[in-house]
C-alpha cells in the first residue's frame, strides 16, 4: 500500500469530517466549484463543458438524490450543447498550441505577423465601438 493510501485510511478512521472533505474533492461538484474560481484562467468554454458534464450526471450527485432528484436548474438547448462542445474543442486545441510557448527564432517575424492578423480579426469580430477597440488594443498581450 502506498503512503497516500495509508494516510487516507488513517484519516478515514480518525477524522470522518476531513475524510468526507477529501472525498468531495474527487467529485464533479468540486470540479465545478474549482472551475468557477478559475473561470478567467481556464475560459468560458471549459467551464460550460464541465457544466454540460454535470447536467449529464445530475442524478448521480448525492445532494441531488437526497433532494428527490429535481430537474437540472439550467436549460441548455441541443444547439447550445453543440456550440459548447465546439468551443471546448477549440479551447483545447488553442491550449495545445501554447503548451511550450516558444517560437523558433527563424519564425519570430512570421509569428508576430500572425498575431497581428489574429488581433485584427478579433477586434473586427468582437468590438462594437471605438471604446471596445481601445480596450482590445490595451489588453492585447502580444504587442511590443
Amino acid at each position: 500500500m502506498s503512503l497516500v493510501a495509508l494516510f487516507r485510511h488513517l484519516v478515514q478512521k480518525t477524522n470522518q469530517q476531513l475524510f468526507r472533505g477529501l472525498q468531495f474533492r474527487e467529485t464533479l461538484s468540486f470540479k465545478l466549484l474549482l472551475f468557477a474560481r478559475n473561470l478567467l484562467v481556464d475560459g468560458e468554454a471549459t467551464y460550460l463543458a464541465l457544466l454540460e458534464e454535470l447536467r449529464e450526471k445530475w442524478s448521480e450527485i448525492p445532494g441531488v438524490q437526497e433532494a428527490g432528484t429535481p430537474p437540472f436548474p439550467i436549460h441548455v438547448s441541443a444547439e447550445e450543447v453543440s456550440s459548447i462542445e465546439a468551443d471546448c474543442e477549440g479551447a483545447a486545441a488553442a491550449m495545445d498550441l501554447m503548451k511550450e510557448g516558444l517560437v523558433d527564432h527563424g519564425q519570430f517575424d512570421e509569428a508576430k505577423r500572425a498575431l497581428r492578423k489574429v488581433k485584427e480579426e478579433m477586434i473586427k469580430e468582437h468590438a462594437k465601438d471605438d471604446e471596445e477597440v481601445k480596450a482590445w488594443n490595451d489588453a492585447w498581450p502580444f504587442d511590443d
